[in-house]
This record gives structure tokens, sequence and C-alpha cells, in this order.
């Protein structure tokens, strides 16, 4: 509720396209993500994502936390197909974002849940196990503030 008055008021003072505005979209897509409230989450974020390329264009860094937020509430929904697009894309975006490690290897780990519930070959289930890896390494290093992430990693993708 907190999170919504502060964009209602940013909203206002501030107009539509306001980036701050869409960074407050965000928080909210994320927490709805979290909360399992897909559908929510698939429109916060996605008017954070339609915000960011309309000010920022298609191929700002900071995409791929909107299009990771959408592809992790259509993960949720049960459609991985529709998600690995957005996943993909948000993984492209990755190689020129600021954002944090743990961040990245969130859309790593997303993109990985994705690929395995979609139909793969051989090539597929190594990039699967790349992404794995890569994530549980980045969890690994950040230490006691990824815990939960790699709690979760370890229990959807057991360790070798």
């Amino acid at each position: 509720e907190d999170l919504e008055r502060a964009l209602a008021i940013r909203t206002k003072l501030l107009g539509l396209d306001d980036l701050f505005r869409a960074d407050t979209h965000l928080e909210i897509a994320d927490l709805q993500v979290d909360l399992g409230e897909w559908d929510a989450a698939i429109a916060s974020a996605s008017e954070t994502l339609a915000v960011y390329e309309r000010v920022l264009g298609p191929n700002e860094p900071r995409l791929f936390l909107s299009l990771t937020d959408i592809g992790r509430a259509l993960l949720g929904k049960g459609d991985a197909a529709h998600a690995l697009p957005y996943l993909e894309r948000a993984l492209r975006l990755t190689e020129k974002a600021e954002g944090t490690d743990r961040e990245v290897a969130d859309t790593k780990v997303a993109l990985a849940t994705a690929l395995m519930a979609t139909p793969r070959d051989a090539a597929s289930a190594a990039r699967v196990a790349r992404l794995v890896a890569e994530a549980r390494e980045t969890y690994t290093k950040v230490g006691a503030a990824a815990a939960k992430q790699l709690a979760k990693l370890d229990a959807r993708f057991p360790p070798p």
C-alpha cells in the first residue's frame, strides 16, 4: 500500500514518463512476484518496461530488471514458453547492465527454469547447467545476503 501511495504521489507530481515513477513501479513488481501476485506483477513490470523503452530506448540495460520480473511472473503462472523471450532479452541486456551480480544471477536462474520447463536438446541442457553454475557461484560469493536465493536454487537444481 505504501509503495502504491508513493507511486500515485510521484505520478501526480512528476508525470507519467518519469523514471522515478517507473523505478517505484518496478519495486512494486518485485514485491508482487515475491508474493505470487502474477498478473499484478506482469502489469507493474510491463508499465515500467514501457516507460523505460519510451524514455531510454529499447536497448537500455536497465530494462533487464523489468523483463526478468515479467519472465518470473509468467513462470509463476506456469507459462514457461512465453517467459523465454523476456528472459532471453533480459540476459542479453545484462551484458551492458549495472545491476548487481545477484540480480543478474536471478535472471539466469529464471531463464534456466524456463528452459527446463520447455522441450530442449543437449545444447539447451548444457546451457541450463552453465546458467545454474554461474548463478550458484554468484550467490555463494554474495554470502548471507543471497542465502535465500541459494537455498531455492539448490532445491530446484541440486548441486552436482
